[in-house]
């Protein structure tokens, strides 16, 4: 289950529920660019490697065709609500998969969801902090020390970036929103005194 899923892999699971490329990434949350790349062989991030496995799971795609139906042509949606509902009642409740690198725990359907979602959150933080310090850097909010500041600040949140698409625990992540709330404050802060 650590495999990244192959292009032939995710082929099979669009089809399934016979859905087009688009279609499929729109219910995932995925660029549709990006899936048309992965069906061609490009590897997947780990995040949407993550949602693709999920989507091996009736039960997770009824619920992105709950909250995202309405983004598919009509066709699109009726065919896969068809399969997605047929196999969703013959299907146990309850129903677990393996996340990445959690050896043999298991997390429930919707905990990997979250959890996947919280890390693209995070990553857009440290994405928009990353920017609001090179903005700030660029403007000459700071001088000297600042400077310094500056891009020893920068460097620290371009590290925790690269890190969260990794993290598969809660705690984890709330340490690392926390930082980023910290990193945030600091850069308000220098622009204040900078004023």
């Amino acid at each position: 289950m650590n495999a990244e899923p192959t292009a032939e892999e995710i082929r099979e699971i669009r089809q399934q529920y016979g859905l087009s490329q688009k279609s499929f990434a729109l219910l995932l949350g995925i660029g549709p660019a990006s899936m048309v790349r992965y069906e061609q062989g490009s590897k997947p991030s780990k995040a949407n490697a993550n949602l693709i496995r999920a989507a091996r799971h009736p039960q997770f795609m009824q619920e992105c065709l709950e909250r995202d139906g309405a983004l598919l042509p009509e066709a699109q949606r009726v065919r896969a609500s068809e399969v997605i509902y047929a196999v969703v009642s013959l299907e146990p409740e309850g129903e677990i998969v393996e996340i990445s690198g959690k050896g043999n725990s298991a997390m429930a359907m919707n905990e990997m969801y979250e959890l996947t979602l919280r890390q693209e959150i995070l990553n857009e933080q440290a994405a928009n902090i990353m920017g609001e310090i090179i903005s700030a850097k660029v403007a000459g909010a700071g001088r000297g020390r600042a400077i310094d500041v500056y891009d020893a600040l920068l460097s620290q949140v371009a590290e925790v970036k690269y890190a969260i698409i990794g993290l598969d625990d809660h705690e984890q992540l709330d340490a690392i929103e926390g930082y980023l709330r910290c990193a945030q404050d600091l850069v308000h802060r220098q622009l204040l005194e900078a004023a």
